[in-house]
């Protein structure tokens, strides 16, 4: 469970370590290795799946369910300091590049994907990532506004510097930043 403790710090109560470098290693790998890191999408028989251009070429907002939404609200603005685009009593969006990220309470998220149900608030199912210049620069910044990291900065095998958190949600972060270090080795 997250909690903001003494000095505004946010901290996870338990998490579990493999799961996190496991689903780290993974998705970040895939994302960052493109081709390379990617299943082919043909069919043994050799054919393409889809012979046309895909449909889906950006994702225009992400919705995150959260318990306590002054808290989230408060934690974006002053920890990831961005501006609030847009607020209502469920909701908070916020704008990272050409992707809303909408904060929505999660005793409204029922209305919102009706027929289905939510999961039950355990464990992590995912990990969003924020591409920056400076890892180190960014965790300093992150810090002096009372955010506990999970992890880094470390140098990833896959070239990349990184640093992970968790929001009031429970939603992890990651930041990540091309490993100057790792260029310098070619």
């Amino acid at each position: 469970m997250v909690k903001a403790g003494r000095q505004g710090r946010y901290a996870l109560d338990a998490v579990d370590e493999d799961d996190l470098a496991r689903l780290d290693e993974q998705c970040t790998s895939q994302l960052r290795h493109g081709d390379e890191g990617a299943r082919d999408p043909r069919p043994a028989s050799g054919v393409a799946a889809h012979e046309s251009e895909p449909w889906a070429t950006d994702i225009s907002a992400i919705t995150l369910f959260v318990e306590d939404l002054d808290a989230a609200e408060h934690f974006y603005r002053e920890a990831l300091e961005q501006p609030v685009v847009f607020r209502d009593d469920n909701s908070v969006v916020f704008r990272f590049g050409g992707t809303l990220v909408n904060l929505l309470r999660s005793s409204a998220a029922d209305n919102l994907i009706k027929p289905a149900r939510r999961f039950p608030a355990s464990g992590s199912r995912m990990v969003l990532t924020v591409e920056l210049g400076d890892v180190d620069a960014v965790c300093t910044r992150l810090a002096a506004s009372g955010v506990h990291l999970l992890n880094g900065p470390l140098d990833r095998p896959w070239s990349l510097r990184t640093a992970s958190f968790v929001d009031p949600g429970r939603h992890i972060w990651e930041i990540a930043a091309p490993n100057r270090g790792a260029e310098k080795d070619d």
